[in-house]
């Protein structure tokens, strides 16, 4: 929903009145909506940026009415409505897979048009030997287990792939 909600809770016997609301992110003419809370700070802006444009918090700059935002500005005074258009500006970090989809599926029919060509297999089996060297030199904080997660399934898809590379190549030789 579009409109605003109030949230009413009680905290340390004192009532507390707390508003979301849809704002709408801009960065470079994408827009995206995102729900943050009207009592909290910049911050829940710069981690909403991050999620949907890849533009790491630290690395942003928040432009909401001519008025740059740090992660320490207090929402409530700057009187947000609703579909508040904020401008977020910064450089994107690159997806470190970007590729590995198309690179995986090309491993893939590589091996099948391979058949018995023991040149084919073994180019294959190197291809696939130095797309696991690159995943494995990429440096992944442990906090990031999404990405780990992703780096895990792309290696044990090229090690399947590399696997029966070598198993038929060594079935041929035989």
């Amino acid at each position: 929903s579009k409109a605003t909600v109030s949230v009413l809770y009680w905290e340390r016997h004192t009532c507390v009145h707390v508003m979301k609301l849809n704002v709408v992110l801009i960065h470079n003419k994408k827009k995206v909506n995102a729900v943050i809370e009207t009592t909290s700070t910049a911050a829940c802006i710069m981690e909403a940026a991050e999620r949907a444009f890849n533009i790491p918090a630290a690395k942003q700059k928040i432009v909401f009415k001519g008025k740059t935002l740090t992660a320490r500005t207090r929402l409530e005074p700057l009187n947000l409505i609703v579909d508040a258009k904020i401008m977020v500006l910064g450089v994107p970090v690159a997806d470190p897979f970007e590729g590995y989809s198309e690179k995986l599926e090309q491993l893939s029919k590589d091996y099948s048009a391979a058949g018995v060509d023991l040149t084919k297999l073994a180019c294959i089996g190197e291809a696939c030997q130095q797309a696991l060297e690159a995943l494995d030199g990429m440096d992944i904080p442990a906090t990031e287990t999404e990405q780990r997660q992703d780096r895990k399934n792309y290696i044990k898809a090229i090690q399947r792939i590399q696997e029966d590379a070598d198993k038929t190549l060594a079935d041929l030789r035989k």
